[in-house]
Parts: C-alpha cells; structure tokens; sequence
C-alpha cells in the first residue's frame, strides 16, 4: 500500500481502511490530475498535497464527530468533492450531497461519481442559500469556503434541530473567545473547537463543531449580495 505515513496517520486517528479504500483513493487523484486542467478544480494536484492537503484535512473530522452515527451528511462549497467524497469512501454507509454552484465542477463530481461507482450521493448545482432542503441533515459540513459569518448563514438552514454543523477554517484564535455568543444569532451552539497540525508539516486546521439548537427562521438565508454587504457578525 502506498503513502505509508498517510496510512498511518489515519490509523492514529482511529480510521480503519483496506485496499478497496486505497484503491478508490488512488483513483480519486488521478481523475483530479487527469480532469483539473479542463475544470480547474485545484491548485493542489500533487500526490503530497492531496493526500495530506485534501484527504487527511477531510478526515480530521473524525477528531470531533463520530460519522458512524450519521447519516446524512451536506457538504457545501465542495469544489472537487472536499471533504465530503472523502467521507463518503471511508464511510459509505453515509447519504451524501454535494452541493456546488459551479457547473463545470458539477460535472466533475458525476464524473467521479460515476467512476467510482459511489452510491447514494446527489449531486445539487445551486447555491447553497437557494437550496430549500431546509431542516434536513444530520450533518452539513464546509471547508473554507468563505469567511466564518458568512458560510455560517448559507449553511445553517441545511441541519435538523439538534443536528451538527462542523466549519473546518483557519485560524480564529481573535474570535474564539466571543464567537459562541455571535453564533447564538442563529441558533448554534458550539459543541466542540479543535485545533490540529496536519502531519509532514502541511498547515494547520480548526474545526469548529457546532449543534443546532432549534429550526432556522424563514428570514434566513438572505440573499448573497445582503449577506457579504451585512455579515450577522
């Protein structure tokens, strides 16, 4: 099996995996490599940067919810499937949907998809504050995909009361001592914030976990345009 340090790395976070899942890794980087010039899909191609970049960064998750007991999940902003492919290959028993504005990169997904041979995964080329799934899935997930006040307004309509809303961002060590209070807003309560190192030196991570304490208010999402204009923090 290839890349021994990932696979070991994996197993210290507790991720169990075989041959089947290596192999659909594998073949998961070479569509990235063969497709990224016709959809440009991501600057990170190499086999280091996918698979310490994308696929362990996908799978810290693991540090802060156990996906064994989810089964819907929504990725929002996935791009090229990140994270939610990769959970999808390590957790199959998962209902995933990916949801991605961008067409070409729509067409990407069904192409892995496809390739794969992944059941249960919908793919939804809308934005994610046009998507009416209101109230829905046990778990939505986003990485990076627009400032924390932001992404927080597009997604969190998406879970069901009680569900959970993990943001994997960068550093928010300014805003960590007041940001449960601004989340009240819209009814999320942190659960969890975990920082992490990703190995071979490739950056650091923070997740922060959230639970949805009661259904989201018809008001909300916003439009885009009033939400960039008028953050709720």
């Amino acid at each position: 099996m290839k890349n021994k340090l990932f696979w070991q790395a994996l197993a210290n976070l507790g991720i169990s995996f075989d041959e089947k899942k290596a192999q659909l890794l594998d073949d998961y980087h070479q569509l990235l490599v063969k497709e990224n010039q016709k959809y440009n899909l991501t600057r990170l191609i190499s086999n280091d940067d996918v698979y310490w970049k994308h696929y362990y960064d996908s799978l810290t998750i693991v540090e802060v919810i156990d996906l064994e007991k989810i089964n819907t999940v929504c990725d929002v902003g996935t791009g090229p499937g990140i994270p939610g492919l990769v959970l999808k290959i390590f957790f199959p028993h998962i209902e995933l949907y990916l949801v991605e504005s961008n067409q070409k990169k729509g067409q990407f997904l069904q192409k892995v998809v496809a390739e794969l041979n992944l059941n249960n995964v919908t793919i939804v080329n809308k934005r994610a504050e046009e998507y009416p799934k209101r109230d829905y899935f046990d778990l939505v997930v986003t990485r990076a995909t627009a400032p924390l006040p932001v992404i927080v307004e597009l997604t969190t309509h998406l879970v069901r009361k009680n569900g959970k809303i993990v943001f994997y961002v960068g550093d928010i060590s300014r805003e960590i001592n007041t940001l449960g209070n601004k989340l009240k807003s819209i009814f999320l309560k942190i659960s969890n914030i975990k920082e992490l190192e990703i190995p071979q030196n490739k950056g650091k991570r923070t997740l922060v976990c959230c639970e949805k304490t009661q259904k989201t208010p018809l008001k909300y999402p916003r439009q885009y345009a009033q939400i960039k204009k008028k953050p709720l923090f």
